[in-house]
C-alpha cells in the first residue's frame, strides 16, 4: 500500500476509533469522495489510502464501501482494491481493528444484485484487482446467487458474465451449481441444434463462448 510521505499530523497509534474522522485532513478527504467531480473523489479516496484512515475508522470505512455504486468506473476500481486490500490485512501487514471490520462487513454482507453487477463491471474495466474483488463477493453470503442470475442473463454483456463465472469459481459458491448446469445443458442444446440450424441468429452463436467458462467454473464447484 501507498504509503504517506507528508509529516502526520497525528499518531495513529494513539488515536481511538471512532475519533480518527474529527482530524481535518480525514475530514476533508471524506468529504472529496461524495464530491460531484470525478477528480475530487479519485483524490479523496488517494489521501485516506495515504493516511491509512479505512483501518481506523469505522465511519470513513463505511463511506468508501458506499462508493462501490459510483458511477465512475476507475473511482469503483480503486474502491474495491482499498476495499480488499483492507479485508486482506495480512498482505498490507496493516493492523485491522475489530470494530471497523464489522462495519465493513455489515455493509458488504448486505449487498444485492446491483452492487455485485458494478463489481463485475469495475471488474472488467480494470482485470488486476480480481483478488480484490473475490476479497469483497466473499462477505456477501447472497452474492453466489446474484451473480448466477447475472450469468444467466442473456441481456447481460457476454464479458461480464465469462468474469460472474469466474467469480463464482473462485469464491466457491456452491449454491450456484443448479444455475450452472442448468445454463451449461442450455448452451449444450443450443450448440447441437446450431449444426442443423446454420441460419442462427449471430447473437444466439456468441453465446456458446461462455461454455468453456461454464464448464470450468462447474469442474471448479464439483471438485471435492
Amino acid at each position: 500500500m501507498k504509503k504517506n510521505t507528508q509529516p502526520r499530523l497525528f499518531t495513529w497509534t494513539a488515536t481511538r476509533t471512532g475519533v480518527v474522522e474529527l482530524f481535518p485532513s480525514v475530514w476533508s478527504a471524506a468529504e472529496a469522495i461524495t464530491s460531484p467531480d470525478v477528480d475530487l473523489r479519485l483524490d479523496g479516496l488517494s489521501r485516506l489510502a495515504d493516511l491509512n484512515a479505512i483501518y481506523y475508522s469505522p465511519l470513513v470505512a463505511y463511506l468508501v464501501a458506499t462508493r462501490l455504486i459510483d458511477p465512475e468506473l476507475i473511482v469503483r476500481a480503486r474502491v474495491i482494491q482499498m476495499l480488499g486490500d483492507f479485508l486482506r490485512p495480512q498482505l498490507t501487514e496493516q493492523e485491522v481493528l475489530e470494530d471497523v471490520y464489522l462495519h465493513v462487513s455489515a455493509y458488504l454482507s448486505q449487498m444485492r444484485s446491483r452492487q455485485v453487477l458494478f463489481i463485475l463491471q469495475a471488474l472488467d474495466f480494470d482485470r488486476s484487482i480480481d483478488r480484490q474483488a473475490i476479497a469483497v463477493l466473499k462477505e456477501c453470503s447472497q452474492a453466489g446467487e446474484y451473480l448466477a442470475t447475472i450469468l444467466s442473463d442473456r441481456q447481460t454483456p457476454l464479458e461480464i458474465r465469462k468474469l460472474a463465472a469466474f467469480l463464482v469459481a473462485e469464491v466457491g459458491y456452491l449454491d450456484a451449481i443448479p444455475a450452472l448446469e442448468r445454463l451449461q445443458s442450455r448452451l449444450e442444446a443450443k450448440a447441437e441444434g446450431q449444426q442443423w440450424l446454420p441460419f442462427y441468429l449471430q447473437e444466439e452463436c456468441e453465446e456458446y463462448q461462455l461454455l468453456p467458462a461454464v464448464r470450468n467454473a462447474l469442474d471448479i464447484l464439483q471438485t471435492p
